[in-house]
């Protein structure tokens, strides 16, 4: 009823479904802008470090998924390698064990951050966490201006200084992706990075 009394030129769309929604939209936007949209190449592979590819690892609450699969999936889309637990685990893995390989390995750590991580239950994210920071408290990343190992990547209004937040959290500045939607200066950051 709104649609319909809105505005004498709204026209409601009848769909089965938003798939069909998208569909219709993008046929309209195809009609109207026929040139292909220009696409950012993907980026070169970075050199290995030590004889391993430098990655990303994504941490978040299981609350978080969402956020962080759109996250993982535009730094994947950019070019950047990632470590997302629910790509990178496979049957029969043992999963604590490959997670504390992969973030000793890692060369970026990305801690999603929300209000879901306030909870004082214990998680896993938390073990996550603890041994990153372990990691950047030995790294150069922790005294240096220019190196970087961990970054917060709070999706909501998630306060920095929350008590559920590890201090050395605020060593370094925070990013915010409301919902996880990347940002283009996100995804150079992180490529630069």
């Amino acid at each position: 009823a709104f649609l319909n009394t809105f505005s004498r030129s709204t026209r409601v769309f009848p769909v089965a479904g938003p798939v069909e929604f998208v569909a219709e939209l993008y046929r309209r936007w195809t009609e109207l802008h026929p040139t292909p949209v220009e696409t950012t190449p993907a980026v070169s592979p970075a050199k290995p470090q030590n004889g391993r590819n430098p990655f990303v690892f994504v941490s978040y609450a299981s609350e978080d998924r969402a956020a962080a699969f759109k996250i993982n999936e535009a730094l994947s889309n950019a070019g950047v390698d990632t470590f997302f637990d629910k790509d990178g685990l496979e049957a029969g893995d043992n999963w604590e064990t490959k997670l504390r390989e992969k973030i000793r390995g890692c060369s970026l750590f990305l801690a999603v951050i929300s209000h879901n991580v306030l909870t004082s239950e214990p998680r896993f994210f938390r073990s996550e966490w603890r041994l990153a920071l372990q990691i950047f408290e030995q790294s150069p990343a922790y005294y240096s201006p220019r190196d970087v190992f961990l970054l917060p990547v709070a999706i909501d209004a998630t306060a920095t200084d929350s008590d559920r937040i590890p201090p050395d959290f605020n060593r370094v500045q925070w990013i915010r992706l409301p919902d996880g939607y990347p940002t283009s200066e996100f995804i150079d950051r992180i490529k630069q990075l």
